[in-house]
């Protein structure tokens, strides 16, 4: 499994618009652990400059992945992510490396998933 999160510093997850990260870090999982870590660059993006990005491309450089995590998302990228099979889990750590193994640790209390049924971001808690 990968986890991917958005990223401008290389350690803490972006607050913003997932497409507008500098960088992706994707976690592979093996045994409920982190086993290796990938950094991919957002080829939009330009130092000290803003652009919107393509999201179909990030979609691309996220297509082998199983979740998204942000610590805030609008509602239709979210839905576009959900749409091409990609989990959203919101997340109350700002440390990326932190937050995936909190994650992978079960610690729920301190997560939000996207629920498509319900089209409504859950607790964690909830699922279990």
């Amino acid at each position: 499994m990968k986890i991917a999160v958005a990223t401008d510093d290389k350690i803490s997850i972006r607050k913003g618009h997932f497409g507008e990260g500098r960088y992706y870090l994707i976690y592979e999982i093996l045994n409920g652990r982190i086993f290796a870590e990938e950094l991919r660059p957002n080829p939009d993006v330009i130092e000290d400059k803003h652009q919107h990005a393509n999201t179909e491309k990030v979609m691309e450089l996220l297509n082998d992945c199983q979740i998204f995590m942000a610590q805030s998302m609008g509602r239709k990228a979210i839905k576009k992510l959900a749409e091409n099979d990609i989990e959203v889990i919101i997340s109350s750590v700002k440390e990326a490396e932190k937050a995936v193994q909190f994650y992978l640790d079960g610690q729920d209390d301190l997560f939000k998933y996207y629920d498509k049924e319900a089209e409504a971001l859950l607790s964690c808690a909830s699922r279990r």
